[in-house]
């Protein structure tokens, strides 16, 4: 992951700024983010209604409440999780590691001994100080996901 990007999200998770939330990016009733959602942010991401169904003669349109950069869709619909090109964009090797310390649970491990714990976004952030690598050499620089400035 970019250096500057992985700094900017640490500090970001600690400062404060951000209400935390669970099963989505950001959930605007309420104005929280999960730790996935935070990095949007960061990265420049706009949250608002996207079409996630034309509809047909059963029903109308569908929207849902997700998360694009440039216009182009970065989350998975009605979900938490990014696209799995952008998490290898960012350089991110395990989002669902990410989703299951900050909504506290582990659907797919539930005999994890972390399963039912909920970690605050400043735990959140010590763990991907010390397991998320910097600078990785997996994506040449190129294709790394360049950082917004703060919305």
């Amino acid at each position: 992951m970019d250096a500057q990007l992985k700094a900017k999200w640490v500090e970001a998770l600690r400062s404060g700024k951000f209400k935390q939330g669970e099963g989505r990016l950001h959930e605007p009733k309420e104005d929280s983010f999960c730790c996935l959602g935070v990095l949007a942010s960061i990265c420049g991401a706009e949250f608002g209604p996207v079409k996630v169904d034309e509809g047909d003669d059963d029903g109308p349109t569908q929207y849902d409440y997700e998360a694009t950069i440039d216009g182009y869709l970065i989350s998975e619909p009605q979900s938490e999780e990014f696209k799995t090109e952008f998490t290898i964009k960012l350089g991110i090797p395990d989002q669902h590691e990410l989703i299951a310390r900050n909504d506290g649970h582990r659907l797919l491990d539930p005999g994890h001994p972390e399963h039912l714990h909920k970690h605050t976004f400043a735990e959140i952030a010590d763990y991907i100080e010390a397991n998320i690598p910097s600078d990785s050499d997996a994506l040449p620089s190129s294709d790394r996901a360049t950082v917004g400035e703060e919305k």
